[in-house]
């Protein structure tokens, strides 16, 4: 029985707690090399294909504070969705191009909630007015917005 409740303890002090974003890039050297839990909006994707695909994802929260993802591979989150990270406060990290400066270098992304995408209408369409009409070797008669 002993044994259970040390076991018990061991894993809830070791448990990965959710972070806000304000939290990690308020007080960064008490997080480094932390494992974090942490959620919010992605802002912005860079997925960098290759032998060894990898993805920079920009998240955001409430409070409107930006937070680096790194993370290999490509993760389920598209722009807009709500994720949630699981991994590792780094304090640098430069991958090819990219130099991180806080982020966090996910084990795990999951996606908590997806955006909405509103469907747009034609990109090109034909005015109404005008036929289809050749001024030497151009048509005329269709306009870029409806």
């Amino acid at each position: 029985m002993l044994y259970f409740a040390v076991l018990m303890v061991c894993m809830w002090c070791s448990a990965v707690w959710a972070h806000s974003l304000a939290e990690i890039a308020g007080a960064p050297a008490a997080f480094a090399q932390q494992t974090v839990r942490v959620r919010g909006v992605v802002d912005d994707v860079v997925t960098r294909y290759g032998e060894t695909p990898y993805t920079i994802l920009a998240l955001s929260d409430e409070e409107e504070t930006v937070l680096s993802v790194f993370a290999w591979g490509i993760p389920p989150c598209k722009l807009g969705d709500v994720c949630q990270v699981t991994g590792t406060v780094v304090t640098q990290k430069v991958i090819d191009t990219h130099h991180l400066g806080l982020a966090v270098e996910a084990d795990t992304v999951e996606q908590v909630a997806e955006a909405e995408y509103k469907k747009a209408g034609p990109v090109f369409a034909k005015k109404k007015k005008m036929g289809n009409t050749r001024v030497g070797k151009y048509l005329q008669g269709f306009s870029l917005f409806p």
